[in-house]
């Protein structure tokens, strides 16, 4: 005579399968993020949606023109000489924020010569300015560090 044996049914467990599903998913997702693309340089004219209001009266300006003009505190200097007058200013009044804006017409070679000729000077924390979204003229600018 002959048993009869009862098998449990094979059940194929969801589980473990979700598991690793949610675990690629985290480590794609991180790879992702971690990713950085060498060829921006993180420049948006002219528009700024959000940002900290600017401060103080002893804030050293560096306006770039459409016409290739650059100004440092309203007057007008060659490329060459950017860094020069923002580093006489800074030893003015050290600790006054630099804040470099540009028109919506300017190149944008011209904004990288003058961000450049900025940290080679060693001036590394400025802000770039923008008119706010709405339209409103506020004065709101993008603060942040440059460089790595």
């Amino acid at each position: 005579m002959r048993f009869r044996r009862n098998m449990p049914e094979a059940r194929l467990e969801m589980t473990p399968l979700i598991d690793v599903v949610f675990l690629l998913l985290t480590f794609f997702l991180f790879a992702i993020v971690l990713m950085v693309r060498a060829d921006t340089l993180g420049v948006r004219l002219p528009t700024v949606g959000t940002g900290d209001p600017a401060r103080g009266s002893d804030a050293i300006t560096v306006v770039i023109g459409g016409d290739g003009l650059v100004r440092v505190g309203g007057d007008a200097v060659e490329l060459a000489e950017v860094a020069d007058r923002v580093l006489e200013r800074l030893s003015a009044s050290p600790g006054a924020p630099v804040f470099v804006a540009a028109e919506a017409d300017s190149r944008s070679g011209d904004l990288v010569a003058v961000l450049d000729a900025l940290r080679s000077a060693g001036v590394s924390d400025f802000a770039l300015l923008g008119r706010p979204a709405g339209g409103g003229g506020d004065g709101r600018g993008t603060r942040g560090r440059s460089g790595p």
